[in-house]
């Protein structure tokens, strides 16, 4: 028995729609984008697809480790760094290069303070062409953090985002050790699987 379509692929660089720093066509959106990304143009400071988790840690926590852990998730998961834009072929999604993320800390006074400040981060509109992912952390006193992450729905699954928090916890016991995360790099990136799905349907 054979499947009746190919499986999906990891991108070659060189193919024509795949985006390289500074490309202009990208990838095209699957289905399931296409739908998020009208939606957002109709409504562009729509919040209702934001999708906010929150970690507490008590006791010691090094910051440093969980930056890099995190800039790890995101370098090795392209969907983390992908900015959307409307384009002459349609909407599309670009891939940027990996970079270091940025985990601003603000203090906050007390559980009230703490509470708002989790549900103000989740409350802020994306703008699509920007990014659809962002973090901080909320430092509560010693020894008191909360982590927020928000992603939107255009990048984002409950599965994903079991594995995402399986690979920052990974990834952060790794780090705080002085050590190294191996994992096996992904057999396809998101948009290997939208442009597998278009390709699939068109023909």
């Amino acid at each position: 028995m054979t499947n009746e379509y190919a499986e999906p692929k990891h991108h070659d660089p060189g193919e024509e729609y795949h985006d390289e720093p500074g490309g202009e066509l990208g990838w095209p959106l699957s289905f399931g984008q296409e739908r998020f990304w009208f939606l957002n143009q109709f409504q562009p400071h729509s919040v209702a697809y934001n999708v906010p988790l929150a970690w507490r840690f008590r006791g010691a926590l090094d910051i440093a480790a969980l930056r890099g852990a995190i800039s790890g998730a995101v370098a090795r998961h392209e969907v983390l760094r992908t900015r959307f834009a409307g384009t002459p072929y349609g909407p599309r999604q670009f891939v940027d290069a990996p970079v270091d993320v940025r985990l601003p800390v603000k203090d906050v006074q007390d559980e009230n303070a703490l509470r708002d400040a989790v549900q103000e981060a989740g409350a802020r509109p994306f703008d699509l062409t920007r990014k659809a992912f962002r973090v901080a952390l909320l430092r509560s006193g010693d020894g008191d953090h909360t982590l927020v992450m928000t992603l939107h729905h255009i990048i984002c699954d409950g599965w994903s985002l079991s594995l995402l928090a399986q690979e920052i916890s990974a990834g952060y016991i790794a780090h705080a050790e002085k050590g190294e995360l191996r994992l096996p790099a992904p057999e396809i990136q998101f948009a290997d699987y939208a442009a597998w799905e278009r390709d699939n349907v068109s023909d």
